[in-house]
């Protein structure tokens, strides 16, 4: 059994790694919230209770999914099907995945001091086609404060403007797509 009195708790860098994790959860458990709203504007199904218990009785990638087709299926004016599959597609690639890392892996200090961000999945992969499966173990990955730091913020920005397109699906006529897209968030943790 882990002491959770051991010293190594109250490293001063693994506090504020615990501390910008917790908010990277909390950010998280908003942008779904408001993925539920969009889901919900979609379906144009009330905003209650109800609606909402539904919606979110769905995996969340369910309602990514349900977005998707929800954008086409709805026939919106040009542009804001793309839009809104353009957000939801970077929410489920980009930020889920580095969401899942952040909050499955273990984080320790190096005897260096720096922030090592240890994976305990291990994996099953082919290196080259035709070659024999291979696997690896744990993976240990230096990280920052600023790296995690840097993902709320965007995690926020974009619960933001998920919650903009639900307002805007909820309340129409739809604003222009010129001054939406001029809106938004940055993506600096898009893969390259």
């Amino acid at each position: 059994m882990t002491d959770m009195f051991n010293p190594e708790f109250d490293e001063p860098l693994l506090v504020e790694c615990a501390q910008w994790v917790g908010r990277l959860c909390n950010t998280w458990a908003r942008l779904e919230l408001e993925i539920v709203n969009l889901c919900g504007a979609l379906l144009q199904a009330p905003n209650d209770d109800v609606s909402n218990a539904m919606i979110q009785a769905f995996d969340f990638r369910a309602q990514i999914s349900a977005i998707r087709l929800g954008a086409v299926a709805r026939e919106l004016p040009s542009g804001w099907a793309e839009l809104i599959h353009d957000e939801v597609d970077y929410i489920d690639q980009t930020l889920r995945p580095r969401r899942n890392r952040y909050v499955h892996s273990m984080w320790l200090r190096s005897s260096e001091g720096e922030l090592w961000r240890v994976d305990q999945t291990p994996r099953v992969y082919r290196a080259q086609a035709k070659q024999p499966l291979s696997w690896a173990g744990r993976s240990v990955v230096t990280e920052t404060i600023s790296a995690i730091r840097e993902t709320v913020a965007e995690i926020d920005a974009h619960g933001g403007f998920v919650f903009q397109l639900a307002s805007d699906l909820s309340w129409p006529p739809l604003p222009d797509l010129a001054a939406r897209l001029g809106e938004q968030p940055r993506r600096a943790l898009a893969r390259s």
